[in-house]
């Protein structure tokens, strides 16, 4: 098996398909045919057997507010894995490589929202609940902002700050 990062503007029509098949595979509800679900990541994390897609991470760099404070994060959306190689710690590969990129690269946290917490605790990844506002977007339509109470934020430190205390503004949708 191979992990491999690429920008979202150098993946090929093939590569999207195999993702936006991975995607539904993995989801269920996915919508049919698309590589995303709001917006376009910045790269992706793709695990390959030979030709076959295994695992997809997308992954977006931007900065965040939390508290007023400025946060450099990755931010991490439809981690997925074809379900049966799912017990083969797959997304814990990828995550790894992502984590790898983040000290690389100056970023101080990793985060995403997780329906499963403990699947990422077990990956050095914290659960905090915040107030938090983003972008809400629908069908290719801004429908404006929204702030919201959200308690399945799963967040992993680079290095040795700490999440600072206060609202979480995505600055952006939310991942």
């Amino acid at each position: 098996m191979k992990i491999e990062r690429i920008e979202e503007l150098a993946l090929t029509t093939a590569d999207r398909k195999l993702i936006a098949d991975l995607l539904k595979e993995g989801f269920g509800v996915y919508p049919e045919g698309k590589s995303y679900y709001k917006q376009l990541p910045d790269f992706r994390m793709l695990a390959r057997d030979g030709a076959q897609l295994l695992g997809h991470l997308a992954g977006e760099f931007r900065m965040i507010n939390i508290g007023g404070t400025a946060i450099r994060i990755f931010g991490v959306a439809d981690l997925c894995v074809t379900p049966s190689r799912q017990q083969e710690r797959i997304a814990t590969q990828m995550l790894s490589e992502l984590e790898k990129l983040a000290i690389k690269t100056q970023v101080e946290f990793i985060i995403l929202t997780g329906s499963e917490p403990n699947v990422y605790k077990g990956m050095g990844f914290e659960r905090t609940a915040r107030v938090c506002r983003w972008l809400l977007i629908n069908n290719l339509n801004t429908l404006g902002v929204i702030r919201r109470f959200v308690d399945n934020i799963m967040v992993k430190p680079i290095g040795e700050r700490e999440l600072p205390e206060g609202e979480i503004d995505f600055l952006g949708h939310i991942f």
